[in-house]
């Protein structure tokens, strides 16, 4: 499980990376910044959703908090990712949200029975 800064990271990834500028001219698509549900890979936490955030570019992913590059079907495959449970959110749309809330994330709802860093207690966030 991430550290707690990938709603931030995510988000000024797909703003100020020139990485993301590179990936979007690679694929000849937008970049999205994308709030998801992906699953605890092990630990005490095994296959409980937590809230994260990456940047998509057609096939691929950047997960900013890792600052790597991923095939999208091999990242929703191991973070057993639902795609319809994404948010994705253009440049414009992302900007918005933020000024709106004050925050970089997550901006809907939260799901119920999905976790977030913020929430863990220090116990839980050293054994994920």
């Amino acid at each position: 499980m991430a550290g707690g800064d990938c709603y931030q990271a995510a988000f000024e990834a797909l703003l100020y990376d020139p990485k993301i500028v590179e990936g979007e001219a690679r694929n000849g698509e937008p970049a999205w910044l994308v709030h998801g549900y992906p699953r605890v890979a092990l630990g005490p936490l095994e296959g409980r959703k937590y809230g994260h955030a990456w940047v998509q570019i057609g096939e691929e992913v950047y997960d900013a908090s890792t600052g790597r590059w991923c095939p999208r079907v091999l990242y929703y495959a191991v973070g057993r990712i639902d795609p319809e449970e994404n948010h994705l959110y253009s440049r414009e749309e992302a900007r918005e949200w933020a000024l709106m809330t004050e925050h970089y994330g997550d901006w809907m709802d939260r799901p119920e029975g999905v976790i977030y860093w913020e929430d863990l207690t220090e116990e839980e966030r050293e054994a994920n």
